[in-house]
């Protein structure tokens, strides 16, 4: 896999360097600063034209590495625009999923024919919030809080938080359904720095037949992120 630095900011460097280290096999990543000047995004820049600076500078970033990602994974630089649920409309025959934090943007993209789901979540490593714990976190899911925190290296809580994000960028566009943190169950393994996530409730419908995956996260330099992502099944 290949992935794009910015050698004026070593952390950018570092923190795209991790995450392209748990990147499932068959994708793409883009990523790098938000302040990012980039003529060929006329189609993207008309979908936030009245928003706030701010906003269009995190939408047109992760349009920028978007179109790089997708030229990486073997496509043309098209506009991407917005589809179901608000998540970006990628060209036939291509998956993706962008996420930023204030300091940092990065866009994955895949062929359809290699993953069918991809999900991925950067956040600042500072704490979850103690008012969001009980909207994010399910019963079980933090038994020893500052046991695992200690071994992660930073807050658990915010960990689950990040991973169930992830999930939620690969099972939406998927199944056509929103979820909210209480809807998956989340377990942690910190050895292999993976977390399995599983469907709540049976009522929730299951994506492409499955009703758990297994994800992957990391953290560099003041970021927490995760990544999931759903293969392919070969037609034999």
């Amino acid at each position: 896999m290949v992935y794009g630095r910015n050698i004026s900011e070593p952390w950018v460097s570092e923190a795209i360097a991790a995450l392209e280290m748990i990147l499932p096999w068959g994708t793409y990543l883009r990523g790098g600063p938000l302040n990012i000047a980039d003529a060929s995004l006329i189609e993207e820049l008309k979908l936030v034209e009245l928003a706030r600076p701010k906003r269009q500078r995190e939408f047109l970033a992760g349009r920028h590495y978007a179109r790089q990602a997708l030229v990486a994974a073997g496509g043309s630089s098209v506009p991407i625009g917005i589809g179901a649920l608000r998540a970006p409309r990628w060209p036939d025959g291509f998956v993706g999923t962008i996420s930023h934090t204030d300091r940092l943007c990065a866009a994955i993209v895949a062929r359809t024919r290699d993953i069918s789901g991809i999900g991925m979540d950067i956040e600042e490593s500072t704490p979850l919030s103690p008012d969001l714990h009980s909207l994010v976190v399910q019963p079980g899911e933090l038994s020893d809080a500052h046991e695992l925190s200690n071994r992660l290296g930073f807050d658990a809580a915010k960990l689950i938080f990040v991973a169930k994000e992830a999930f939620y960028k690969l099972y939406s566009p998927l199944t056509g359904v929103f979820l909210d943190f209480l809807d998956v169950a989340l377990e942690i393994d910190t050895n292999r720095s993976c977390f399995l996530v599983r469907l709540a409730s049976e009522n929730l419908p299951a994506f492409r037949g499955a009703r758990e995956a297994l994800g992957r996260f990391g953290s560099a330099d003041g970021f927490i992120f995760a990544v999931i992502g759903l293969a392919s099944k070969i037609e034999l």
